[in-house]
Formats: structure tokens, C-alpha cells, sequence
């Protein structure tokens, strides 16, 4: 039998198995435990992870809703300056445009920040 870099020549490979298994069970025993609130400290630090993604999920489903935002108020814009050609409405249309965008930028740029510095 080949040896492989993890077993020493005179292992058996199924120790080798046994002894990842043994690994596999004491993690899932301290995720039970965390959950029951024995050792929240270990729960946080497993779930940190999901929350990071989470997070990032959060951010790109935002960015997305901005950038609909954006599209609806544009297609908006093109339909006012095309019905109605007075220079006030247009002004004032883009004035709106231009403040829904900086809303949402500021909106996306917080919201990043406070969902990726969660506790780790």
C-alpha cells in the first residue's frame, strides 16, 4: 500500500478515516453547545462567517434596487421632457433625478458599512 503524506508508514489508513470522523463529531458537538447557549462565544465565531455573506447579499440585492430606482426615474425624465418641453420641468426633473441618486448612493455606501462591520 502506498504511503500518503497525512500517514505515517505503519498507520492504517482507516485510523486515519476514524480520527477525521472523531474531528467532524467534537465540531458538531461545540455547534450544539453553542446553540443551547453553553458557549455562545463559539456560535459567534461559526456564524460570523454567514453573517459576512449575508452582508454582502444585502449589499448587491441594494446596489440592484438603486440601479432599478434609477432606470424607472430616467425612462420618467424622457417621458416628461418629450411630452411636455418646458425648460422649468426639465430643471426641475433633473434636480429630482440628481437627488434620488445621491439618497440611494449614501443609502448603499451605509448600509455596506454597517452590515460588513458586524461583530466577528
Amino acid at each position: 500500500m502506498k504511503t500518503r503524506d497525512w500517514l505515517l508508514e505503519d498507520e492504517d489508513p482507516k485510523l486515519f478515516l476514524i480520527q477525521r470522523g472523531k474531528i467532524r463529531w467534537k465540531r458538531a458537538k461545540l455547534l450544539k453547545k453553542a446553540r443551547t447557549g453553553k458557549d455562545s462565544d463559539m456560535l459567534q465565531r461559526i456564524s460570523s462567517g454567514n453573517r459576512r455573506n449575508l452582508a454582502k447579499v444585502a449589499v448587491v440585492v441594494v446596489v440592484v434596487a438603486v440601479g432599478v430606482v434609477v432606470a424607472v426615474v430616467v425612462v420618467l425624465v424622457v417621458v416628461v421632457v418629450a411630452v411636455v418641453e418646458t425648460a422649468a420641468v426639465v430643471v426641475v426633473v433633473v434636480v429630482v433625478v440628481v437627488a434620488v441618486v445621491e439618497v440611494a448612493a449614501v443609502v448603499v455606501i451605509v448600509l455596506s458599512s454597517l452590515l460588513l462591520k458586524l461583530p466577528s
